[in-house]
Protein backbone atom coordinates (compact mmCIF):
# COMPACT_ATOMS: atom_id res chain seq x y z
CA UNK A 1 0.00 0.00 0.00
CA UNK A 2 1.23 3.51 -0.86
CA UNK A 3 0.17 6.52 1.19
CA UNK A 4 0.05 9.89 -0.57
CA UNK A 5 -0.09 13.05 1.52
CA UNK A 6 -1.39 16.09 -0.33
CA UNK A 7 -3.23 13.92 -2.89
CA UNK A 8 -5.70 16.64 -3.90
CA UNK A 9 -3.07 19.28 -4.70
CA UNK A 10 -1.59 20.34 -8.01
CA UNK A 11 1.13 17.64 -7.95
CA UNK A 12 -0.72 15.16 -5.73
CA UNK A 13 -3.56 14.53 -8.18
CA UNK A 14 -1.05 13.69 -10.90
CA UNK A 15 0.93 11.37 -8.61
CA UNK A 16 -2.27 9.54 -7.63
CA UNK A 17 -3.11 9.19 -11.32
CA UNK A 18 0.39 7.89 -12.16
CA UNK A 19 0.37 5.37 -9.31
CA UNK A 20 -3.15 4.03 -9.87
CA UNK A 21 -2.69 3.80 -13.64
CA UNK A 22 0.24 1.48 -12.93
CA UNK A 23 -1.91 -0.67 -10.66
CA UNK A 24 -0.44 0.41 -7.31
CA UNK A 25 -2.81 0.37 -4.32
CA UNK A 26 -3.07 3.94 -3.03
CA UNK A 27 -4.33 5.40 0.22
CA UNK A 28 -4.97 9.13 -0.01
CA UNK A 29 -4.69 11.27 3.13
CA UNK A 30 -7.20 14.11 2.78
CA UNK A 31 -7.72 16.96 5.19
CA UNK A 32 -11.49 17.17 4.69
CA UNK A 33 -13.99 14.71 3.29
CA UNK A 34 -15.23 17.33 0.83
CA UNK A 35 -11.77 17.68 -0.73
CA UNK A 36 -11.78 13.97 -1.62
CA UNK A 37 -14.20 14.58 -4.49
CA UNK A 38 -11.29 15.32 -6.86
CA UNK A 39 -10.11 11.75 -6.25
CA UNK A 40 -13.42 10.19 -7.37
CA UNK A 41 -12.04 9.09 -10.77
CA UNK A 42 -9.37 6.99 -9.07
CA UNK A 43 -9.53 3.66 -7.29
CA UNK A 44 -8.04 4.86 -4.00
CA UNK A 45 -8.72 4.35 -0.33
CA UNK A 46 -9.45 7.76 1.13
CA UNK A 47 -8.59 8.39 4.77
CA UNK A 48 -9.35 11.65 6.49
CA UNK A 49 -6.56 13.08 8.59
CA UNK A 50 -4.18 15.92 9.09
CA UNK A 51 -0.39 16.03 8.94
CA UNK A 52 -0.66 18.42 11.87
CA UNK A 53 -2.68 15.88 13.87
CA UNK A 54 -0.38 12.99 14.77
CA UNK A 55 -3.28 10.81 16.00
CA UNK A 56 -4.80 10.56 12.53
CA UNK A 57 -1.44 9.69 10.97
CA UNK A 58 -1.02 6.39 12.82
CA UNK A 59 -4.18 5.07 11.16
CA UNK A 60 -3.15 6.49 7.77
CA UNK A 61 0.27 4.77 7.92
CA UNK A 62 -1.03 1.40 9.08
CA UNK A 63 -0.11 -1.31 6.54
CA UNK A 64 1.73 1.18 4.32
CA UNK A 65 4.96 0.24 2.56
CA UNK A 66 5.81 3.62 0.99
CA UNK A 67 4.80 7.22 1.72
CA UNK A 68 4.82 9.89 -0.98
CA UNK A 69 4.95 13.04 1.13
CA UNK A 70 3.68 15.89 -1.04
CA UNK A 71 1.69 17.94 1.49
CA UNK A 72 3.07 21.48 1.85
CA UNK A 73 1.99 25.08 1.51
CA UNK A 74 3.46 27.87 -0.61
CA UNK A 75 1.46 30.65 1.08
CA UNK A 76 0.86 31.17 4.78
CA UNK A 77 -2.66 31.72 6.08
CA UNK A 78 -3.47 32.20 9.76
CA UNK A 79 -2.12 29.28 11.79
CA UNK A 80 -1.01 27.51 8.61
CA UNK A 81 2.56 28.78 8.62
CA UNK A 82 5.50 27.43 6.64
CA UNK A 83 7.16 26.21 9.83
CA UNK A 84 3.99 24.58 11.08
CA UNK A 85 2.85 22.83 7.89
CA UNK A 86 6.03 22.27 5.87
CA UNK A 87 8.32 21.42 8.78
CA UNK A 88 6.16 20.14 11.66
CA UNK A 89 3.80 18.31 9.27
CA UNK A 90 6.78 16.50 7.77
CA UNK A 91 8.10 15.65 11.21
CA UNK A 92 4.70 14.24 12.18
CA UNK A 93 4.38 12.04 9.07
CA UNK A 94 7.95 10.76 9.51
CA UNK A 95 7.25 9.83 13.13
CA UNK A 96 4.05 8.00 12.18
CA UNK A 97 5.80 6.26 9.29
CA UNK A 98 8.61 5.04 11.56
CA UNK A 99 6.13 3.75 14.15
CA UNK A 100 4.17 1.89 11.46
CA UNK A 101 7.24 0.26 9.93
CA UNK A 102 7.02 2.11 6.60
CA UNK A 103 9.91 1.00 4.40
CA UNK A 104 10.46 4.22 2.38
CA UNK A 105 9.45 7.86 2.30
CA UNK A 106 9.59 9.81 -0.96
CA UNK A 107 9.73 13.46 0.10
CA UNK A 108 8.95 16.05 -2.58
CA UNK A 109 10.79 19.28 -1.86
CA UNK A 110 11.82 22.31 -3.88
CA UNK A 111 14.89 23.72 -5.57
CA UNK A 112 16.43 26.44 -3.48
CA UNK A 113 15.54 24.90 -0.13
CA UNK A 114 18.21 26.28 2.16
CA UNK A 115 19.37 27.13 5.65
CA UNK A 116 18.70 30.88 5.46
CA UNK A 117 15.84 31.76 7.85
CA UNK A 118 15.46 35.11 6.03
CA UNK A 119 13.60 33.18 3.31
CA UNK A 120 10.91 31.43 5.40
CA UNK A 121 9.37 29.21 2.67
CA UNK A 122 12.69 27.81 1.47
CA UNK A 123 13.94 27.54 5.05
CA UNK A 124 10.87 25.50 6.06
CA UNK A 125 11.45 23.13 3.15
CA UNK A 126 15.11 22.76 4.11
CA UNK A 127 14.20 22.07 7.75
CA UNK A 128 11.76 19.39 6.55
CA UNK A 129 14.52 17.83 4.46
CA UNK A 130 16.82 17.80 7.51
CA UNK A 131 14.10 16.10 9.53
CA UNK A 132 13.73 13.51 6.75
CA UNK A 133 17.47 12.83 6.79
CA UNK A 134 17.41 12.37 10.60
CA UNK A 135 14.44 9.99 10.44
CA UNK A 136 14.99 6.28 10.85
CA UNK A 137 12.88 5.61 7.73
CA UNK A 138 14.82 5.16 4.48
CA UNK A 139 14.07 8.11 2.25
CA UNK A 140 14.48 9.80 -1.08
CA UNK A 141 14.28 13.58 -1.31
CA UNK A 142 13.38 14.94 -4.72
CA UNK A 143 13.68 18.68 -5.36
CA UNK A 144 11.64 20.23 -8.14
CA UNK A 145 11.48 23.70 -9.57
CA UNK A 146 8.30 25.51 -10.55
CA UNK A 147 5.77 23.06 -11.96
CA UNK A 148 3.52 24.05 -14.80
CA UNK A 149 0.36 22.58 -16.24
CA UNK A 150 -3.38 22.86 -16.01
CA UNK A 151 -4.22 24.53 -12.71
CA UNK A 152 -0.75 25.78 -11.78
CA UNK A 153 -0.62 28.93 -9.70
CA UNK A 154 2.48 30.45 -11.26
CA UNK A 155 2.63 30.31 -15.04
CA UNK A 156 -1.13 30.47 -15.55
CA UNK A 157 -1.38 33.53 -13.28
CA UNK A 158 1.59 35.12 -15.02
CA UNK A 159 0.06 34.43 -18.45
CA UNK A 160 -3.26 35.96 -17.35
CA UNK A 161 -1.46 39.09 -16.16
CA UNK A 162 0.41 39.39 -19.46
CA UNK A 163 -2.88 39.16 -21.38
CA UNK A 164 -4.44 41.97 -19.32
CA UNK A 165 -1.60 44.45 -19.39
CA UNK A 166 1.08 45.63 -21.77
CA UNK A 167 3.47 45.48 -18.80
CA UNK A 168 5.14 42.15 -18.13
CA UNK A 169 6.15 41.31 -14.56
CA UNK A 170 9.81 40.43 -14.14
CA UNK A 171 11.00 38.17 -11.35
CA UNK A 172 13.96 39.58 -9.43
CA UNK A 173 16.41 41.58 -11.51
CA UNK A 174 15.35 39.94 -14.78
CA UNK A 175 18.24 37.51 -14.70
CA UNK A 176 16.51 34.93 -12.51
CA UNK A 177 16.56 31.55 -14.17
CA UNK A 178 13.79 29.04 -13.80
CA UNK A 179 13.87 25.36 -14.52
CA UNK A 180 10.15 24.80 -15.04
CA UNK A 181 8.94 21.24 -15.24
CA UNK A 182 5.63 19.89 -16.46
CA UNK A 183 3.53 18.57 -13.58
CA UNK A 184 3.03 15.28 -15.45
CA UNK A 185 6.83 14.89 -15.56
CA UNK A 186 7.02 15.55 -11.81
CA UNK A 187 4.48 12.77 -11.22
CA UNK A 188 6.32 10.41 -13.57
CA UNK A 189 9.66 11.13 -11.83
CA UNK A 190 8.20 10.51 -8.40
Amino acid sequence: MILVTGPTGFVGRRVVDALTSRGHPVRALVHTASSASVLAPYDVEVVQGDILGPDSLARACEGVDTVFHLAAIVRESGDLTFRHVNYQGTSNILEAAAAAGVRRVIHASTLGAGSDPAVPYLYSRWMAEQETVRSEVPYTIVRFSVGFGEGDEFFNVLAAQVKLSPLVPVVGDGKTRFQPIAVEDIARCL
